[in-house]
């Protein structure tokens, strides 16, 4: 078998520079990134495993000393010790299920694209054309997501024709809507927005130095698809990235003088780029009223629309309140766990402990944010300082490779510009990434750019040649052959992560039409696949829900047998109990687990009668309060659990209306006391003030809903009806 080990690899990273952008599969429980991270992961397990056999087989070790060496290995090691001190060891390793991106075994996997790539590919005076290949496959790539996202903007989803149908956007849901903003196959349209902001820098680049006009006309084409998709997605992170790359390209341009004069821009490129420009602000606008106002005239209904936002805007908050609050939090997080933060990737569990009560007054009040939306913020929460000083050290590094390489010698000025291009793509990425956060397309970029921008510094040459591996000695193909097997259990890993997951998609679907029963095998056999505790959680409530469901219409109040994994019959509450236990104790601080233990006991209790399970119930929710101490929605449940108890007693004595009216009360209040604009929290107020006999004060309560909160609202004015 006759290899070049150099070919391989360049088909290798060219594989993984287009397909990553465009991986997504609608059997899966997250429709994007979750794909694009396992393909990247079986990427990596393949540059991994060629660089290994390639040190074999030319008998040396080819580990460039990079000036970047230090830096990554240092924010390694703090993400290393932030995980051995996390409060979710799982999630730190592995990243927050739903997210993926951003674990430590994420990290590493760009680090070895990094390493691999300046490892394979010092390739003497041809590196810098080997980079512009791989910049051209990346910009082939956009182009398809750019022309795969566009006719969805009109309403022709192709997502939607492929996975669900129908040419339409039927397929999503109110939160993903892509004739409002573009996302096309990146998943979000911030994200979509930073990644097009990344190559239209890099298509400024090969528009700047294309020779012939057919190459110009090519180029600036593809940077009008770039400029107007940006604006598509209403991204202002993203518009605001080219802004910034703009400004300091000009300024960069205008101090260079002398490259000024050696490489002009042509004043018909000027004049393309300026049309590009106006043409696109027209056709695509801004999305910001108060610059798009002047773009155009608006149209009779564009003149309503910006007459009364407050009106209807009056129950969304701003993104910039929401981030303002978010990152308040984050920062408390960081500051109460200074030196290695809460655990990578643990800002989900870690936020609820320092969550400023000023996050119940925003519309979004009862998302999970899984992210601080800022990634330097999101780093010090979950990292520390060690971990914040070490990434922000990595970036300065950048810039100082960037100094040297404009700098060197043996730089043409054509090479020179393509140092700049690639730098202000890096400087998207960081503005990018302080609005949001990196995605797994982003980090690609943020780990090879680097790479990139060293490669151009360095002219030695280490190419290899064809090599014969059947005249290897047998030792070498010994030592191969254990590589070749290392890299097959690296993609048995992954195949099973991928199948675990669909399991649990399909069992998501199962359980969202309560087919509870093949909800349990689906998630049995995800189980078995992986044993992840979010596959444990959701067991414990598939069964608790089983539990409860087949006692209803159960003259006697036995136990209900349910299947185990073996396919016998066992009872329900007790496997629905260990696999809680199995998930807490993987996950301790995960507040969500402690929720649905809560639930789990509460259904118990309603199953069988036990007191012992509500107190269970009780205990477990004020362990989930004690976690998220300013979510309302904890003193909520435990209100509603009393009020529960209360209506399903039989005769309630006075100490049980004593019960509700302190603990159910004092709940309650202190429910709407966190967030006081609670309408759910006034009406369950007012029910509880109705069962222990307040009837006065319940009107009062009810009244108070209709005229301040919800005057149409049915329900209070049965209630009030009814008093």
């Amino acid at each position: 078998m006759r290899i070049n080990f150099t070919t391989l690899l360049l088909h290798v990273y060219s594989l993984l520079l287009f397909a990553t952008p465009l991986v997504m599969f609608h059997k899966t429980s997250e429709l994007f990134e979750f794909n694009k991270l396992l393909f990247v992961y079986g990427i990596a397990i393949l540059v991994l495993g060629l660089s290994i056999a390639r040190m074999i087989v030319y008998k040396r070790i080819i580990i460039p000393q990079t000036v970047f060496n230090y830096p990554l290995l240092a924010f390694l090691g703090a993400l290393v010790l932030s995980t051995i001190f996390s409060i979710d060891k799982q999630t730190s390793v592995f990243g927050y299920y739903g997210r993926f991106n951003g674990g430590l075994l994420s990290i590493i996997t760009y680090m070895v694209l990094y390493g691999g790539f300046v490892a394979n590919f010092l390739v003497g005076n041809k590196t810098a054309r080997l980079i512009r290949r791989f910049l051209k496959v990346s910009m082939l790539s956009s182009l398809a997501v750019i022309l795969w996202g566009l006719p969805g903007k009109f309403g022709y989803d192709l997502t939607c024709f492929v996975f669900g149908g129908g040419l339409n956007v039927d397929c999503w849901t109110d939160q993903f809507q892509p004739t409002v903003r573009m996302f096309s196959t990146l998943g979000q349209p911030n994200w979509l927005g930073a990644y097009l902001a990344i190559h239209l820098f890099i298509g400024l680049y090969f528009f700047v130095v294309s020779k012939t006009r057919k190459f110009t006309a090519i180029y600036s084409s593809y940077l009008f698809l770039v400029f107007i998709s940006i604006l598509f997605t209403r991204s202002r992170s993203a518009l605001f990235a080219v802004i910034i790359g703009l400004i300091l390209g000009g300024g960069y341009f205008v101090y260079k003088k002398k490259l000024n004069r050696e490489i002009s821009l042509p004043r018909f490129k000027k004049t393309i780029l300026t049309a590009i420009v106006i043409v696109g602000l027209l056709i695509g606008k801004t999305g910001v009223a108060q610059i798009d106002r002047f773009i155009s005239l608006p149209t009779n209904d564009e003149k309503t629309a910006s007459a009364s936002p407050k009106i209807l805007n009056n129950d969304i908050s701003s993104s910039a309140d929401i981030r303002r609050v978010v990152w308040q939090g984050g920062f408390n997080v960081g500051m109460a766990n200074p030196l290695f933060g809460s655990g990578v990737e643990t800002f989900a569990y870690s936020y609820n402990f320092y969550r400023p009560r000023e996050h119940n007054d925003n519309s979004e009040w009862n998302f999970i944010y899984n992210k601080a939306h800022n990634e330097f913020v999101n780093y010090f929460a979950t990292t520390g300082l060690v971990g914040l000083l070490t990434y922000l050290a990595l970036i300065s590094v950048v810039f100082l490779q960037l100094r040297r390489t404009i700098l060197a010698d043996n730089l043409s000025k054509e090479n020179e510009l393509l140092a700049v291009s690639l730098s202000l793509s890096y400087v998207t990425i960081l503005v990018t990434n302080f609005f949001g956060f990196a995605t797994t397309t982003i980090n690609i970029f943020f780990y090879l750019i680097p790479a990139w921008l060293w490669l151009l510094t360095h002219p030695e040459s280490s190419s290899d040649k064809i090599v014969d591996l059947s005249r290897l000695p047998d030792k070498q193909k010994v030592s191969l052959l254990a590589i070749a097997i290392f890299a097959l259990f690296g993609f048995a890993y992954i195949a099973s992560y991928f199948f675990a997951d669909v399991h649990y998609a399909r069992a998501e679907t199962y359980q969202s039409t309560q087919e509870y029963d093949a909800a349990q095998q689906e998630l049995y056999a995800a189980y078995r696949l992986r044993k992840e505790s979010v596959y444990a959680s959701a067991l414990a409530e598939v069964l608790a829900q089983q539990a409860f469901i087949k006692t209803l219409g159960s003259a006697k109040q036995t136990r209900i047998s349910c299947l185990d994994m073996s396919n016998q019959s066992a009872d329900c509450i007790v496997m629905s109990q260990g696999f809680m236990n199995e998930a807490l104790k993987q996950s301790p601080k995960n507040v969500f687990y402690w929720r649905t233990q809560a639930n789990n006991y509460f259904l118990f209790y309603q199953a069988t009668k036990e007191e012992k399970y509500f107190t269970k119930a009780v205990s477990s929710i004020q362990t989930a309060r004690s976690l998220a101490p300013t979510d309302p929605r904890y003193p909520y449940t435990l209100a509603l659990f009393h009020l529960s108890r209360y209506e399903n007693i039989k005769g309630p004595t006075s100490n049980d209306r004593l019960l509700l009216e302190t603990k159910g009360l004092g709940a309650i209040n202190l429910t709407i006391q966190l967030k006081p604009d609670y309408q759910d929290g006034y009406y369950m107020k007012g029910l509880i003030q109705s069962a222990v006999g307040q009837k006065e004060e319940a009107r009062k309560t009810f009244q108070f809903i209709l005229d301040t909160m919800g005057p149409e609202d049915q329900r209070v004015k049965d209630e009030l009806e009814s008093l």
